[in-house]
């Protein structure tokens, strides 16, 4: 079985949630099934980065994603969503999935259902968190001009988040909390994040220092 792992970040930066998660799932789908990986935005860094033959990049450039955020003003996608969109892209990540005929692909977080809600493969997506909860979260202590844009996200989150769980075959969220924003299809799975010890650990127990500024 071939499966195809699609990301906004490259994953192996591991220095967000999304790369975290996206790395495990990685790890795991690799042991038994033939995984290869793209990423929608390029690498900042690849200094002391081990980077597999099987990943790819779409190279988004950062022009293009300035501009899909002025279109998605105008349309019924989340800015969350649209911004990452190219259908250039697109083309070329089909054209991937069919000259390497994956069976299945999974994306990381909602922005990169708009790739995924057309294809003919099964899909599934995990959107590590709701980004309507995180949003909410938000609300109170936004300006008015920012919470009336964070209205206008929230609603099209709403909508987009549902129709993204209930579109795929698999949908995934860190909490139920999370989960149960997403859509009342029972298609969800609950998958706790959790911290690797053996490369997130706190420091030894050092002296304690005081440090005294002044300005």
């Amino acid at each position: 079985m071939k499966i195809l792992i699609l990301t906004v970040r490259p994953p192996f930066e591991k220095k967000t949630g999304d790369q975290i998660v996206a790395m495990k799932w990685i790890d795991l789908l690799s042991k038994e099934y033939e995984v290869f990986i793209i990423s929608i935005l390029p690498f900042k860094n690849t200094k002391n980065l081990d980077i597999p033959k099987n990943y790819l990049s779409l190279n988004l450039p950062k022009s293009q994603i300035f501009f899909a955020g002025l279109r998605t003003l105008f349309s019924n996608i989340p800015i969350q969503a649209g911004i990452f969109f190219n259908k250039k892209k697109h083309a070329e990540l089909e054209n991937f999935i069919s000259n390497h005929r994956i069976d299945l692909v999974m994306g990381f977080l909602i922005r990169t259902w708009p790739y995924l809600e057309n294809l003919k493969n099964n899909t599934v997506i995990h959107f590590i968190d709701s980004m309507t909860l995180n949003f909410e979260r938000r609300l109170n202590n936004a300006s008015f001009f920012i919470k009336k844009l964070l209205k206008m996200e929230i609603n099209r989150l709403k909508i987009y988040e549902k129709s993204a769980s209930e579109g795929s075959i698999l949908s995934l969220a860190v909490s139920l909390l999370d989960a149960n924003y997403l859509s009342s299809s029972s298609n969800k799975i609950i998958d706790p994040l959790s911290i690797d010890l053996k490369e997130f650990y706190p420091p030894k127990n050092q002296p304690s220092e005081i440090k005294i500024v002044f300005s």
